[in-house]
């Protein structure tokens, strides 16, 4: 039996370091070398697995942060744990969420520049700004 001391490190030497840092000093004096590779292992993160798109961005808004990640890439997980998440969805399904919030978002677009459109004409009419000959279409619902 070999036993460990901090300085037999072989993984990641943080990691090791961290994990026999934690554990009390009897119990320490008492690991393998193998018990200590094991450890290790449990404790350090999964390595991250590459994918074919990788977006990330953090922005604050209204004081508060907020997070995106976007991945696009091959399904590595199992079809029990998917279908255990929630996240199995068919594709029509999501080709049909994705036009309805196309479609949201360009009435959202459409009504925003609609409000822009008659703030700004209303804000050239009031300072008697006039741009062109006779009156724009908008003058007859705002000032006749």
């Amino acid at each position: 039996m070999t036993l460990c001391s901090e300085a037999d490190f072989g993984i990641d030497e943080q990691i090791r370091a961290d994990a026999l840092a934690r554990l009390p000093e009897d119990i320490r004096a008492r690991l393998t070398d193998a018990q200590v590779e094991r450890l290790a292992a449990l404790i350090e993160p999964p390595a991250r697995t590459p994918h074919k798109m990788t977006y990330r961005a953090s922005s604050s808004w209204f004081g508060k942060r907020f997070y995106i990640a976007v991945f696009v890439g091959t399904e590595k997980r199992a079809p029990d744990r998917v279908d255990q998440d929630g996240e199995r969805r068919r594709f029509a399904g999501v080709l049909t969420d994705m036009a309805m919030m196309s479609w949201l978002m360009f009435w959202i677009t459409v009504f925003f520049i609609g409000v822009l459109v008659v703030t700004g004409y209303l804000l050239k009419s009031g300072l008697g700004i006039d741009l062109f000959e006779g009156h724009f279409f908008l003058h007859g619902l705002f000032f006749d």
